[in-house]
């Protein structure tokens, strides 16, 4: 609680994390709250946006220890980039809320859903049962769900870069022939990137593997890969030993 409230005294220095521009040269103040949502839109949104991010690329989304810095971050954010399906459940609400910043909070312009073009892949009951994520998921009505690690198709990145820039000129009229040229300038080298990647895996088509987690759901499926079990028994939820000795007994036969 200290540390949360040392943080919120920090709120007035803020311009220490989004340096302050003139008025005319004043730029989208961005945060991603992942590496590589923040990548995308610093392709899209080029010279004309200032972007952060929280979860590094090396980090478990799913584990993020939060921080004052995260709602010092957010404060003077004109847009939160987030996955939009409880990926960062546990941790980001309590650091949006701390913001003090209305204009990221869900449903205000400056939220940005990533998941809003894909076509996710849904959980089963089975993969969230004892989780944090089930009664989000099975008792919440009229909410879309699926598997918040779509961005592990690298096709999945054009979608992310189109809702991106799209809400950067929603943000930003003046620039948007600017970011609509940078997105298609992305997509046009990203589907020249996937045809190529696809012929790499095209051999393994059909491979059985094991995941630790349910983060390769969408990988598996673009390239035929038979996910024959999970160390995670569900999501989040850590192995006993008996589940591991079963699984290694599967992963023999």
């Amino acid at each position: 609680m200290r540390r949360w409230i040392f943080g919120l005294l920090l709120l007035g220095s803020v311009g220490a994390v989004f340096p302050r521009p003139v008025p005319a040269e004043a730029k989208l103040r961005v945060v991603a709250t992942t590496e590589h949502f923040a990548a995308i839109a610093s392709i899209v949104g080029g010279d004309r946006v200032d972007v952060r991010f929280i979860a590094k690329g090396y980090m478990d989304p799913h584990e993020i220890q939060p921080k004052p810095s995260f709602a010092i971050m957010l404060n003077q954010a004109d847009l939160l980039l987030l996955s939009g399906q409880m990926l960062e459940l546990g941790w980001l609400d309590e650091a949006m809320i701390r913001s003090n910043n209305e204009k990221i909070l869900e449903g205000a312009p400056g939220y940005v859903d990533l998941s809003k073009e894909i076509n996710l892949i849904p959980y089963s009951e089975h993969d969230l049962e004892d989780t944090p994520f089930f009664k989000l998921n099975f008792t919440r009505t009229g909410r879309k769900t699926g598997n918040h690690h779509f961005y592990t198709d690298p096709a999945n990145g054009g979608p992310i870069a189109k809702v991106i820039a799209d809400k950067f000129s929603d943000a930003d009229p003046p620039n948007a022939a600017y970011y609509k040229a940078n997105y298609e300038a992305f997509q046009k080298k990203l589907d020249q990137k996937v045809k190529e990647w696809d012929a790499m895996m095209a051999p393994y088509r059909g491979t059985k593997i094991v995941s630790y987690h349910r983060d390769w759901t969408y990988l598996a499926k673009r390239h035929g890969f038979q996910v024959v079990g999970y160390i995670e028994p569900r999501e989040t939820i850590p192995p006993t030993a008996a589940h591991i000795a079963k699984l290694i007994k599967e992963m023999k036969e």
